[in-house]
């Protein structure tokens, strides 16, 4: 979803191989989500609120990775993303726990704090990668984490992976490796879709040329004072 929304209507480009990746990755998750069969109808729900997770993800990464482009600011935009979680969240917890909220949270305070920094380390590394790269394959990369999850769920809670899910999970990662590759830069080196330069192209050559316009005009004042010095 990221790949084709980011493609035409954000105009990012996307090499072959990066596509190819991609495309595997994705395939990769689904043997490990589908590992043990394909769910019943009974299972349905947990299908469907995956899918809906998914989407949701799909979303607000299309989201806070444009607004990271815009706001030309990754800590400034890092900062107001949890500013905002930040007060929303708590409210909603008052809410719904009322005044036992304290008594709850008081013993399990240092594991929420160690989990709030590790949040915040985990968001700012994706956000500053999107401001960095294309937000399809940033995306893809970031969701090979769940081969991570399988891996600890069989060292800690000795749950079985099996051949399915060791081969889902080894496709993954090689594939993550293709859709990490770039292309070779083409005519008009730094070029996107319809022959336009990156957003990140664009900045890059913008801040060069003001600083070359500074210098000059910084050279220009000191000729001046050195003239008028001389008369």
């Amino acid at each position: 979803m990221v790949a084709l929304v980011s493609t035409t209507l954000l105009g990012h480009a996307l090499a072959a191989g990066q596509a190819l990746g991609i495309a595997v990755v994705a395939c990769g998750l689904a043997g490990l989500a589908l590992a043990l069969g394909i769910p019943g109808r009974t299972q349905l729900p947990a299908p469907a609120a995956a899918l809906g997770t998914g989407v949701m993800t799909a979303s607000y990464t299309l989201v806070e990775g444009t607004g990271v482009r815009v706001s030309g600011s990754v800590f400034g935009c890092i900062a107001w993303l949890f500013l905002c979680e930040g007060l929303v969240l708590p409210i909603v917890a008052r809410a719904r726990r009322g005044p036992a909220l304290l008594t709850v949270l008081r013993p399990l305070w240092g594991r929420g704090l160690a989990g709030g920094l590790l949040s915040l380390l985990a968001y700012g590394l994706v956000v500053w990668a999107q401001s960095r790269g294309d937000l399809s394959t940033i995306a893809a990369l970031r969701e090979t984490s769940i081969v991570f999850g399988a891996l600890i769920g069989a060292v800690v809670f000795r749950e079985r992976l099996g051949h399915r899910r060791i081969t889902a999970s080894i496709t993954v990662l090689r594939a993550s490796r293709c859709s990490g590759s770039r292309a070779a830069p083409e005519d008009g080196a730094g070029a996107g879709a319809g022959g336009q330069c990156r957003p990140a192209c664009r900045t890059a050559r913008e801040t060069r040329s003001r600083r070359r316009g500074r210098a000059c005009l910084s050279h220009r004042r000191v000729k001046q004072r050195s003239g008028v010095r001389n008369r």
